[in-house]
């Protein structure tokens, strides 16, 4: 109880710093410089926002899109999605909003340390809830650095089994069954038959990923979590070439533990890349790695197979 008060009480004086710092130093965060990384639930997003927002001047602000009554009331929810071609100009206010520097909460910035919060020159936006709104925020929001990562659904699957953030899930969310039914109907039936819970997140991850691989738009950097650990921060940096980052920051912090690890992940500043990428194949037993695979193939996803390696040019949908 008094960690979470001490926490608390942290974070609302980082809200009130970063707060205080835009009144004195007039500073007015300009969207189209900020930085979108979209990811599923356990894909690394939060690594990765770190990682980047150890770069001097750049603040992380976590999970704007969390739910809460005030976007229920505009329009989003747990996935929301959007046609890319859709007019949204509530949904355009919002994220705007957020972009700019505004409509945050204490927790947003637990992240950060507090001096971070003092003048960012620029902020990431960390989210694992807009995956299926990608395209529609790429072609409807003036920002230019925008970031997809994608980690193999068996390590992202296990983690969610294993973190006590995550209830138990007995059914595909209403609003993914809906989605299903739009974008690919013929497997409304098998989605709605499957009853173990490494399935129905397994279906969960597919949707996440398949509103962006089927995009035509290219507006956005692709990364594999995997391949990122594998080739280390000079591959990483150069992906990100477009983004100003400092190579030294970047290099450091790289092999630094995540916030999000848990007490079942390996240590980061220990283990070898390949130990880091593939921890899922010792905590997860057979039975369910098969299963995550087939729905993965259900649903078309290539890419992904009982190795912990993806094969790295061939993360896309069949034909």
């Amino acid at each position: 109880m008094k960690t979470k008060i001490k926490d608390y009480i942290l974070n609302r004086n980082k809200y009130l710093i970063y707060n205080i710092s835009k009144i004195l130093f007039k500073n007015k965060l300009q969207p189209v410089n900020n930085i979108l990384l979209t990811g599923s639930p356990r894909s690394g997003t939060t690594w990765l926002g770190s990682l980047i927002a150890s770069c001097s001047g750049i603040m992380v602000a976590r999970e704007p899109f969390a739910p809460s009554k005030k976007l229920y009331r505009n329009g989003f929810s747990e996935r929301t999605y959007r046609n890319e071609l859709d007019t949204w100009k509530t949904g355009q206010s919002v994220i705007n909003s957020f972009l700019e520097g505004r409509s945050f909460i204490p927790t947003s910035f637990a992240d950060n340390q507090l001096l971070c919060c003092i003048n960012p020159e620029q902020l990431i936006l960390k989210c694992i809830r807009i995956n299926r709104l990608l395209p529609w925020v790429a072609q409807n929001i003036d920002v230019q650095n925008i970031i997809y990562i994608v980690r193999h659904p068996c390590a992202v699957v296990n983690s969610q089994l294993a973190h006590k953030q995550f209830s138990p899930m007995r059914k595909v969310r209403n609003e993914t069954i809906e989605l299903i039914d739009q974008e690919v109907p013929y497997l409304k039936n098998y989605v709605l038959s499957l009853k173990n819970e490494e399935e129905l997140r397994t279906v969960e991850w597919c949707m996440d990923q398949i509103i962006p691989l089927k995009s035509n738009c290219s507006k956005w950097i692709t990364l594999s979590y995997e391949e990122i650990v594998l080739n280390g921060p000079n591959y990483l940096l150069k992906k990100l070439g477009k983004i100003k980052l400092d190579n030294n920051a970047i290099t450091s912090n790289f092999n630094r533990n995540s916030k999000a690890v848990g007490e079942w992940s390996v240590d980061h500043s220990r283990a070898s890349a390949l130990e880091r990428i593939s921890s899922w194949q010792n905590g997860m037993e057979k039975s369910k790695i098969t299963s995550v695979l087939n729905v993965v193939k259900q649903f078309g996803i290539k890419g992904f197979s009982s190795s912990p390696v993806p094969d790295f040019t061939n993360i896309k949908l069949e034909n």
